[in-house]
């Protein structure tokens, strides 16, 4: 009897983009200056496309592009739509995280990354966002 072994393959593709620790609600413009500014500190965090089909795959990778253009308010929107029909995806949780870390609405932030590691415990880049996400912060209050 041949067995054949078993492929286990991720269904999420991943986006990292640097964020420096100065950012806070300046949106696009804070963005541009990420691109700009190599001597800043960062800290790294992965937006998740998802690489099934599905209409809730599909808002959220166009999610992803319209927040790497720094079009938070319009990326929201469609990550927000897409939990309407798939509650239960990590990847949707990850992405508003980052966008409302980025946008200084921290305990929003802290929530969406909890639910993401909590719907996906074994995703290790769900898990180190909101590692870094928590790093952050504690060393930002002291």
């Amino acid at each position: 009897m041949l067995i054949a072994p078993l492929i286990l393959a991720s269904c999420h593709a991943y986006r990292p983009i640097l964020i420096p620790y100065t950012i806070g609600h300046q949106g696009a413009a804070a963005m541009q200056e990420m691109k700009r500014n190599d001597l800043t500190l960062h800290r790294k965090l992965s937006f998740a496309r998802i690489i099934c089909c599905s209409s809730s795959a599909e808002l959220n990778n166009k999610g992803v592009d319209l927040s790497l253009e720094g079009k938070f308010p319009e990326a929201i929107a469609l990550f927000n739509k897409a939990r309407e029909t798939d509650a239960n995806e990590g990847a949707l949780y990850n992405n508003l995280g980052i966008i409302l870390d980025l946008t200084g609405k921290k305990s929003e932030a802290f929530d969406m990354y909890s639910k993401a590691c909590i719907i996906d415990p074994g995703n290790a880049i769900f898990r180190n966002n909101f590692l870094t996400f928590v790093d952050f912060r504690t060393r930002a209050e002291k």
